[in-house]
């Protein structure tokens, strides 16, 4: 017998239907217990927020705001970097 996810789990869905219930694909995640409802993608940390929790199939990807002096400049990065100074005269 093949061990299924049971449909009343969270990070669980159904293709509808009599389909069995089947976990959530990475990169997703869906956190009630209804098979019925679609799993949906994690949340994207744009520019200048950085990753503080990632996603699981139960749980939405987590972001928060860089401190002042620091940055990011591509979506999901994990830690923010500082500023570099530049010397008087070099842009």
């Amino acid at each position: 017998m093949i061990d299924s996810p049971r449909p009343d789990s969270a990070g669980n869905h159904c293709a509808g239907g009599t389909a069995p219930a089947e976990p959530c694909a990475i990169g997703t995640w869906d956190h009630d217990s209804s098979a019925a409802t679609a799993c949906v993608a994690w949340t994207d940390c744009p520019p200048g927020l950085a990753v503080v929790t990632d996603g699981t199939k139960t749980d939405d990807r987590m972001c928060a705001a860089c401190a002042n002096g620091t940055f990011t400049s591509a979506d999901n990065t994990a830690t923010c970097a500082t500023w570099t100074d530049c010397a008087p005269g070099v842009s």
